[in-house]
């Protein structure tokens, strides 16, 4: 009942945030969204998921070239979690991150880092996939169920401060120890 209402909050205090975004024009084409995307519906479906495993690129593959999600679930380290708690709280970050549809095009291949699979009540798969760091931009470019999106660059590093809460996985101990 607690985790309940504490997923409700979120979720209200969610749809009231006001998104602010910035953009970049270092190399990259202002351009229209691909598909639709509802920063909405995502918070709700992260509200109602029943478990949430996240994939990390250990810091071995930072330089690696053409990682893909196969590879990423290959060699990244797995968290997950069926915690109320955490998945209200991963919710909250993400949505704090302001998830916009992407209105900047870049022409570099996405390369994920990040990898987010919530699994649904329901029993649907809520995928959110976010880019390679980049310090020349404001934003993390990702993915939302293959709908490209940019939200805040902060979200990358809210992500490994949430997954340091769980339980280590041996080979991103070496950077996720400093969020612990």
């Amino acid at each position: 009942m607690k985790s309940n209402i504490f997923r409700l909050i979120i979720l209200i205090l969610l749809v009231l945030l006001k998104p602010s975004f910035a953009q970049s024009s270092l190399g990259l084409t202002e351009s229209k969204p691909e598909r639709s995307f509802d920063a909405k519906e995502l918070a709700t479906k992260m509200l109602l998921s029943k478990s949430v495993v996240v994939y990390l690129a250990p810091l071995i593959y930072i330089a690696e070239r053409g990682l893909t999600e196969e590879r990423l679930r290959q060699i990244g380290c797995r968290y997950e979690t069926d915690d109320a708690e955490m998945l209200a709280e991963l919710a909250r970050l993400v949505g704090q991150a302001n998830p916009e549809a992407a209105r900047i095009k870049s022409e570099k291949t996405f390369e994920p880092r990040e990898a987010i699979y919530l699994q649904s009540l329901g029993g649907s798969r809520t995928t959110l996939l976010f880019d390679r760091y980049s310090t020349n931009v404001p934003n993390a470019e990702g993915m939302v169920d293959n709908k490209k999106i940019s939200a805040s660059q902060s979200v990358i590093s809210d992500i490994y401060r949430w997954a340091a809460k769980l339980p280590p996985v041996e080979k991103c101990e070496s950077f996720l120890r400093q969020y612990r």
